[in-house]
């Protein structure tokens, strides 16, 4: 009997379906097959899929020429049957040729830098300008936003400062960020002077002298050492200041603070956060010189143990997790943990190559 080339296999395994979605989503295996094999735009494989709309009768042309039969982008959208779906498919719901009428008649021609401050001059605060935009009672919010005047003191000047837009200037962003350490207390303590950084382009700057806290693939080494005793504590963490709260509360450290007083700790970050095999070895290295100057070292656990999930998951694991899964949505899902560890470690997208290998009796 005559053996069934791959591509003759790939082609009756295609042949079984009318679109190219529903080959993708019924015969996964033969579809990753044709896409390793790059036959994806091969005619013999896939010339007999139903084409999608766009490319049978909405061509570039045609939705120009449909979208200039209306006045305004709702009118487009709001009208049965008309271009706009097969233009948003496409991506050219921003294309210059296709809706560049509409910003000409709807905004530019009308709402004028001086027509904008006066239209402003009948609302106490931003946020009541705004809803008079939603109500459609004025539109010279949106005029506003398009041509980037919203945060013009020419035209925001005159609202009550209790408008959170207004009470967020950069100044006082800059007096949130004093005296705080660690980004993620500063966010958790201001989230709107975070937000209002982050819309103004200044979060980078304001926030450049604090430490990011680490996760579980980036850590920091730190100690407690008690004072005039050659007493000390060596330790990883991703959360500094979680975890020394954490140890101040534990039975060691209640007992030792009874002891030797409440002031008798002296807690230290040592480095900067940094890659968890990193911070092993240094870890390791600080603990040999603390046990050769004659320090007590109280640490339970050998030096550079970086806990149960960081050591579970390897790269083999992560790969038949990855294995047993259709598709990154999925693996992602089910198995959520395997699927951050190959994105932190670096190796998630060779991960992502086994999603689509099947156990089924065909081979490609």
């Amino acid at each position: 009997m005559k053996k069934i080339s791959s591509f003759q296999k790939i082609k009756l395994a295609a042949k079984k379906h009318t679109t190219r979605k529903s080959w993708m989503e019924n015969s996964n295996a033969s579809y990753a097959a044709a896409r390793r094999r790059n036959l994806l735009q091969n005619q013999v494989i896939t010339g007999h899929f139903t084409k999608p709309v766009h490319t049978s009768k909405w061509t570039l042309k045609k939705i120009i020429a449909d979208a200039k039969k209306h006045k305004t982008r709702k009118t487009w959208f709001e009208t049965p049957k008309s271009s706009y779906d097969p233009a948003r498919s496409r991506g050219l719901l921003k294309n210059k040729d296709v809706i560049g009428h509409f910003a000409k008649t709807v905004w530019t021609s009308k709402w004028t830098f001086k027509k904008i401050i006066a239209a402003t001059k009948k609302f106490k605060t931003k946020k009541e300008w705004a809803e008079a935009e939603k109500n459609k009672v004025c539109f010279s919010y949106r005029a506003a936003k398009e041509r980037k005047l919203l945060f013009n003191k020419k035209v925001i000047g005159h609202f009550k400062p209790t408008d959170p837009a207004i009470k967020w200037t950069y100044s006082k962003i800059i007096e949130t960020t004093k005296n705080i350490k660690f980004f993620k207390e500063w966010v958790d303590k201001f989230p709107v002077a975070y937000q209002r950084a982050h819309r103004t382009n200044v979060l980078e700057k304001v926030t450049a002298h604090m430490e990011r806290v680490g996760h579980k693939y980036k850590r920091c080494i730190y100690s407690i050492e008690v004072k005039n005793k050659n007493m000390i504590y060596i330790g990883l963490t991703f959360n500094f200041k979680q975890r020394i709260e954490q140890h101040l509360d534990s039975k060691r450290f209640v007992g030792i603070k009874k002891k030797y007083g409440k002031k008798s700790l002296i807690i230290k970050q040592i480095t900067k956060y940094m890659p968890v095999e990193e911070a092993g070895k240094r870890e390791n290295i600080l603990i040999t010189k603390c046990n050769k100057k004659g320090y007590q070292v109280l640490n339970k656990k050998k030096g550079g143990d970086l806990g149960s999930i960081a050591s579970k998951w390897t790269k083999e694991k992560v790969i038949e997790s990855a294995k047993k899964f259709k598709t990154q949505k999925k693996w992602r899902a089910k198995a959520p943990v395997a699927y951050s560890t190959a994105k932190q470690k670096g190796y998630l997208k060779e991960a992502q190559q086994f999603l689509y290998v099947q156990r089924e009796k065909i081979r490609y």
